[in-house]
């Protein structure tokens, strides 16, 4: 089995219990990456919006949970 290298596809950050969290999405790199720069115009038009804060945040995480996940990002 190959397994492709993962990429940065978004990055955002969120208020979590009163914390700041990035939160990343990923996708497979293509077999061939390559690199798109555009005109600020067309930047704009390819743009996406972030989807709905209620799908962002997440407000029913216990404490112990949140802190044992912090200090697990802490060590990475």
């Amino acid at each position: 089995m190959c397994l492709k290298p993962m990429v940065i596809w978004e990055a955002i950050w969120v208020q979590v219990a009163g914390r700041t969290l990035r939160v990343v999405s990923i996708a497979e790199q293509p077999d061939e990456p390559r690199v798109g720069v555009y005109p600020p115009d067309e930047a704009l038009r390819r743009a996406q919006q972030l989807p709905p804060r209620e799908r962002l945040v997440i407000d029913d995480v216990p404490q112990d949970e949140w802190t044992a996940f912090q200090e697990a990002l802490a060590e990475a």
